[in-house]
């Protein structure tokens, strides 16, 4: 709840405690079978919603990259990867699948 006093600096501090409490939507990464078991990550977990292809959804270390990008695009996640050359022509792909 916000507070409204009269003074000037008791409002802007009780604004600023109201903004602060509220939660922000976290990134949602999948991590690249490249990368470790994203329960390392243990900072990034407090920032981002992890989750890694073999150790979470239980694909393949072996999968395509076709594979890992329908799965991002469905679970709508960034692809955190090594090899993000071949991601970048599926997106421009897609983005020309898109236009027509």
């Amino acid at each position: 709840m916000l507070y409204w006093s009269t003074t000037k600096r008791n409002c802007t501090i009780s604004k600023f405690i109201h903004l602060s409490s509220k939660k922000h939507k976290k990134f949602r990464l999948l991590l690249d079978a490249a990368f470790a078991k994203s329960s390392i990550f243990k900072r990034l977990q407090k920032k981002a919603n992890i989750k890694h292809i073999v150790f979470d959804l239980d694909l393949s270390s072996q999968s395509s990259d076709e594979e890992i990008y329908d799965v991002a695009s469905k679970e709508n996640r960034f692809v955190v990867t090594i090899n993000y050359k071949d991601f970048q022509k599926k997106d421009n792909f897609m983005k020309k699948i898109k236009k027509y």
